[in-house]
Parts: C-alpha cells; structure tokens; sequence
C-alpha cells in the first residue's frame, strides 16, 4: 500500500466528497455516473492517519482528476493528517471532508514523485472546487495594450491565459515572462509543426519562459511530438499538449488533405500517437472530449477550444460546445474567447462561465 507523508500547507482544489446521492455507484474502483451532472466519477478508498487511528473512506472524485499513478480502487495511506486541522471543512460530515483533502492531496503527492503524472487540480485549498482554474482565456488580440487591458479588468477572476502566435508575434515574449511575473499561468499555443531539433528549441525556449502549457501538432507525427516531449523534461511544469484537428476543420477539410479519416477518428488517432510517445494531453474540440477521455484513460489532459456561451455564435469553430457539456464529458480545461474578452463586462462573462461550470 502506498504511504504518502502529506505537507497540509500544500495547496490543492478540492474534487466531489462521497457520500453524494446522485451517484448511481459507490463500489471502491467502480466508475460512477453523477446524475447531476453527467459526469465520470470513481471511488477511491482511503486509510487516513486521523490523530493517530487509521480509517478507511471512500471518496469519489471525477475520472479526469486522477493521475495515472492512482489507479481505480487503489488503497492510499495517508499520513500526517489531523482531524482537527479540518473541522471546518465543507461537503458533508467532518470525517468526509478529511477524506475529501487527503484524497487531493495524495494526487499532489503521486505530481511531486513523478512529475509525467500530471494532476489537474491544484489551486485554493478552501474546500471547494476551484472552477476558475480550469478556465482559459484566449487572449487573441493583435496588439499587446488589448491583452493588458484585459487581463488588468480580469484581475483575479482568471488565473490562466493562452497566448496564440497573433500576440506572439506582435508583442514578443516579454508578454509572457509579464504574464508569468503576475502569477498567471500561460497555455503558448505555438501548434509546433517543424523538424524535431527546431521544436525541441521552441520547447526549451517556452520552458525558459515559464509557461505552463504548449502545444505541439500531431500531424507532425511520432518524431516531433518526441522530440517536444524530451526538451520539456528540463521543465518540471511544463505540460506538452498535442492539437489534434483544429476546430475550425471538419470532415471535408481532411479530404482536402488527404487523410480520408474522418474528424472523430483523426483525433482519436492522433491522440493514441501522442500518448504513445508521453504527452501530457491532447487539445481537441468539445465534442470529441467524452471518446478521447474514454480512450486517454483518466490521467492526460484535455484542453478544449471551441467553448461558447449557449445561444452564442461559434464563429470559426466547426464543432463548437459549451462550458458545462465540455467539462462534463471530461475536459481539464477550456478555453474561452470572444464570450470573455468581447464581452461588455468581461468580469461578469467570467462568473457566469464559472457559475455554470459549478452548477
């Protein structure tokens, strides 16, 4: 059995505390649907050092909040947790909500011994879940006073930006290192399709940068995403993420191509590939997010553009979806653009993204 030795001054974002009614399922190692929300959810059984007595819980958490070193129905021993230290907890009776911590904690844990086992959550350690942070903000502007504008209006309702080749290259990488220096984190969205030795260099290069994700294009195949994969080892928390299909694709934009897939099964495809070769997640449209996390298994990410309001336009986007049905079917993280940062009051656009992600 695995034993951790927990810091309680870790800071982690809290998942779902068991028991929930609405779970159809509360076998440890089983997978459970939320009635509520549609979710994935699995059981997790628990031997807590609560003052000294060792207990055992079950705690359910979303599938997409595990990573692979936690497996399904795996007993984790927690150590250097005291009951007292969380009295105050929410969700549910006292002896739950420690469980609820130790389980987010033991992910953290697993993060720190092996940095490829990416945990989603971190963040607020206030006991509840931090939707916040799964939010992106595209900042798809093409001047760098529209991106500071925002960001200063946004202040701490958004904790993560994306930075796309328009603003990089109009602005340079002093935006990033501003952005970084502000305790943002940053998804470079660079889509690297290059020989390998040039995207290993722009990898090294986003790392040195401080960014937290960047992307790589799967169609360059097994030797690019490699190649990425290995410059980022220097950089603990460095994610590298493979796109898929742009969202702005469809069917007939493949064929035109030359790949006679269709979209469903070149995402699929390419993101079997860049698991195979250790990338940390995959960036795909909504509606290919409940077959890739079936595929992925619960530990990659899974970061998806192409959100929109509902009865919002799509724009661009060919396989457009919202907030909620992206998360629900297993996104790590979305990314929102115009709905944001065209809004008339981007701060209230924020909170109504994050209501319904909580609802």
């Amino acid at each position: 059995m695995p034993s951790f030795k927990i810091d309680t001054s870790t800071a982690v974002t809290f998942i779902a505390v068991e028991p929930k009614p609405k779970l159809k399922n509360r076998q440890t190692g089983e997978i459970a649907i939320d009635m509520e929300t549609g979710a994935q959810m699995m059981t997790v059984g628990l031997t807590i050092a609560d003052d000294g007595e060792a207990n055992l819980y079950t705690v359910s958490v979303p599938v997409t909040g595990i990573p692979k070193g936690l497996t399904l129905g795996m007993p984790v021993k927690v150590v250097g947790l005291k009951a007292r230290d969380w009295e105050n907890v929410s969700g549910g009776e006292k002896r739950f909500g420690i469980a609820f911590r130790a389980v987010a904690l033991a992910c953290v844990a697993i993060r720190e011994r092996a940095p490829t086992d990416v945990a989603v959550w971190r963040g607020s350690d206030n006991g509840v879940v931090e939707t916040a942070d799964r939010i992106i903000v595209a900042l798809d502007f093409d001047n760098r006073r529209a991106a500071d504008e925002i960001v200063d209006r946004l202040g701490d309702e958004c904790h993560f930006y994306k930075v796309g080749l328009e603003l990089l290259t109009a602005a340079g990488p002093d935006l990033v290192r501003h952005l970084v220096s502000k305790g943002k984190d940053v998804f470079l969205d660079l889509k690297l399709f290059e020989i390998p030795n040039s995207v290993a260099g722009a990898v090294r290069a986003a790392g040195a940068l401080g960014v937290s994700m960047v992307t790589v294009h799967g169609m360059g195949g097994r030797g690019i995403m490699a190649a990425a994969v290995a410059a980022a080892r220097d950089f603990p928390e460095l994610r590298v993420l493979a796109l898929t299909v742009v969202t702005s694709m469809t069917d007939a934009d493949l064929t035109d191509v030359g790949v006679a897939a269709s979209t469903q099964a070149q995402v699929l495809r390419l993101a079997h590939l860049a698991q195979e070769v250790g990338c940390h997640g995959v960036i795909a449209s909504p509606q290919e997010v409940a077959s890739l996390r079936g595929l992925l298994g619960p530990g990659p990410e899974i970061v998806t553009p192409g959100v929109i309001l509902p009865r919002e336009s799509s724009g661009e986007h060919s396989r457009p979806g919202t907030p909620r049905v992206a998360v629900a079917a297993g996104a790590s993280h979305i990314v929102v653009g115009r709905s944001v940062t065209r809004a008339a009051d981007p701060v209230a656009a924020m909170r109504v993204i994050r209501a319904d992600l909580a609802s």
